[in-house]
């Protein structure tokens, strides 16, 4: 199945209540609609921003032409530093030979605004408009850039883009662009709305509160709202509901094929595309969260999953991980362990997910209920879960092996993962036995006993020389 998420990169806004230091709902009771105003026929990044905040904006006042203009700002969302930009994808079979507007603006130094229209036909890019911005202008100056396109090879579809930053991270946090009265030379078809007249209040679907899921952006993609509300909860009046299914981006944007969507959560999450680590100076011993739902059969490594990394001046130190494997009818209560690769170390920053099916190949038919997640600190300083002295495993560096001693007579099962939280084996063990790890990369690897009912017996790493 092709992978189809609108997340690529984590951030996590933790509280930093002393007493508590717990992430914040993560009984999922509180949540937010998000309301904005964007010009008529266009997406914009109003949606990835926190609540209260507008990068993208009508103007009013000293306009080109007309009552409206479009403003373009790059933003301080928490942490995170936010583009001002819009897009659309429209059906369009002119031939305009330029393309000009009326754009003024204040651009920090080294940042560069941009304005995009990408001619297409049959998916594939015919001719591109480009221009960029620097520097300052307090007054509209006009612009004017060739399309290239030939009557002989008219488009089916472009897509324009205006963003008020540079895409890497030379981006200034209050550079703007303001932009009017956008004229497609020589061609009796014109951009819809060019001149930002008319603008659509949108009221977003709900975000839990400290929580990210860009959902408002899935009917762009013809795709239904992959996380939701959900009043089947473990405990107090709401949960937090994922789904994985079959969505079709249209032609002419897109291949017009079934493409599989995940649902996905990130804690803290400001923009689907760009997010920080933030603030975490706690040492937790395991994470404890209510789960159920489905899991969908006839696909090999198909969960649904928790996943965490905790950092220590920029290096990995620890890491929480959760795997859904089987379908659970009822709310079960799991323990998961922080593996800290270091213990002489305190995080100082973490990223924090949470998947519906596997997050590198998605499958469809998975539903994941979430509900009062919680970092347990022991005062021990031991894991929450049980370390059964029955059972252990090591590396033996001559032959490449990972042995296995169990004293127990059950059937238990063995998992072990990498460093980004995939499985690399699943075995089931009885008594004591070896595991060729000769084939495994290089690095530290963790593994876990856990019982039939899935109770996790042991946890602890290893490394693969």
């Amino acid at each position: 199945m092709k992978k189809f998420t609108f997340f690529f990169v984590l951030g996590l806004y933790l509280s930093l209540n002393a007493f508590a230091q717990q992430l914040t709902n993560g009984g999922f009771e509180n949540w937010h609609n998000k309301v904005f105003s964007d010009p008529t026929g266009f997406i914009s990044s109003n949606q990835m921003v926190s609540t209260g905040i507008a990068n993208v904006t009508k103007v009013t006042t000293g306009t080109f032409h007309g009552t409206a203009a479009l403003k373009l700002e790059t933003v301080l969302s928490g942490t995170d530093t936010i583009i001002g930009s819009v897009t659309r994808n429209m059906h369009y079979t002119g031939t305009p030979d330029s393309i000009s507007a009326w754009v003024k603006g204040a651009i920090g130094l080294n940042d560069s605004c941009t304005f995009v229209v990408s001619f297409l036909k049959s998916g594939s890019t015919i001719a591109r408009a480009r221009i960029a911005f620097t520097g300052t202008n307090s007054s509209y100056k006009r612009f004017s850039i060739p399309t290239n396109l030939v009557s002989s090879n008219a488009p089916d579809s472009l897509t324009i883009t205006i963003t008020s930053s540079k895409q890497n991270n030379l981006r200034k946090v209050g550079s703007t662009l303001t932009i009017d009265s956008i004229n497609f030379k020589h061609s009796t078809q014109q951009l819809p709305n060019n001149d930002f007249e008319n603008w659509t209040t949108i009221t977003g679907s709900q975000d839990p509160d400290g929580w990210g899921t860009n959902a408002g952006l899935y009917p762009a993609y013809n795709a239904p709202v992959l996380v939701t509300k959900t009043a089947d909860a473990h405990s107090g009046s709401s949960a937090v509901k994922l789904i994985s299914t079959i969505g079709v981006n249209p032609l002419p944007f897109g291949t017009g094929a079934s493409d599989t969507i995940c649902g996905t959560l990130v804690y803290g999450m400001k923009v689907g595309q760009q997010s920080a680590k933030l603030p975490f100076p706690y040492k937790p011993d395991s994470l404890s969260v209510y789960v159920k739902g489905t899991v969908a059969t006839g696909f090999s490594s198909n969960y649904n999953y928790i996943f965490a990394l905790l950092s220590n001046k920029g290096t990995m130190m620890g890491m929480i991980f959760y795997q859904m494997t089987a379908s659970l009818s009822s709310y079960t209560r799991i323990s998961s362990p922080v593996y800290y690769f270091d213990n002489t170390l305190t995080p100082d920053s973490a990223t924090f997910v949470i998947y519906t099916s596997n997050y590198q190949i998605t499958y469809p038919g998975n539903e994941f209920y979430v509900d009062d997640l919680k970092l347990v600190y022991n005062s021990t300083g031991l894991n929450e879960n049980s370390t059964d002295p029955s059972l252990m495993a090591y590396t033996d560096a001559a032959s490449n092996n990972l042995q296995i001693v169990s004293l127990n007579d059950q059937n238990l099962k063995i998992s072990i993962f990498n460093l980004s939280g995939q499985i690399v084996e699943n075995s089931i063990v009885q008594g004591s036995r070896t595991i060729d790890i000769s084939h495994y990369s290089a690095g530290l690897y963790l593994y876990r006993f856990e019982s039939k009912e899935g109770k996790v017996l042991r946890s602890g790493k290893f490394i693969r020389k």
